[in-house]
């Protein structure tokens, strides 16, 4: 309760994002599978230590290994479903990543050009493992506008910065387009003639 606190308190009192993380609740999810083991075991033992053992204790046990299998059960079909899917729920980094991945591997020779600045490094990173092997990246560090080798057959733009998207406009005289589904919201294509 103390970690949740200790988050949740500084994003109420001065904004943030701490709270939506669910790195940061590591240990209070810990200290919850923790003390639910130790609700189950001191439980289930306690029926067992008792000197007579009634039908009622007997119930008791019951009902708490039950309540065992249905938890080891719920856990056991959450993992399969999650190794199965693309995104889990507690994926903020890189959600879009699958989504931008198929639209830029339907590209014959694309680049990829995004700024070091603006996106964080781990979308970056996610988003190469998803990528054809014939997808280059073109990293640029500000207030750097990059020439655009020759050769690319579509050039997109992964989250870059307002410097960056204007530079490149003003630079090859043209518009960016941006993909209009709010699940690759980052992904914009420069058109070069």
């Amino acid at each position: 309760i103390i970690t949740a606190f200790g988050l949740i308190l500084p994003d109420l009192i001065w904004g943030g994002r701490r709270s939506v993380s669910s790195r940061y609740f590591l240990p209070c999810y810990i200290g919850v599978q923790l003390a639910v083991a130790y609700l189950i075991s001191s439980s289930i033992t306690a029926s067992l230590s008792r000197a007579n053992l009634i039908r009622a204790n007997l119930r008791t046990q019951k009902v708490w290994k039950r309540i065992v299998a249905v938890l080891l059960t719920g856990g056991v079909i959450s993992c399969a479903i999650s190794s199965q899917t693309e995104i889990w729920w507690n994926k903020q980094v890189g959600h879009h990543n699958p989504t931008i991945a198929r639209i830029i591997n339907q590209a014959e020779r694309p680049l990829v050009v995004s700024n070091v600045s603006s996106v964080n490094p781990g979308d970056v990173i996610s988003l190469s493992y998803l990528l054809n092997p014939q997808v280059k990246f073109q990293l640029v560090i500000p207030p750097t506008i990059p020439d655009i080798p020759q050769g690319f057959s579509d050039v997109f733009l992964f989250y870059p910065s307002e410097h960056l998207q204007q530079g490149l406009e003003k630079k090859y005289s043209t518009k960016i387009e941006w993909f209009d589904d709010s699940t690759v919201k980052p992904l914009g294509k420069l058109r070069l003639e």
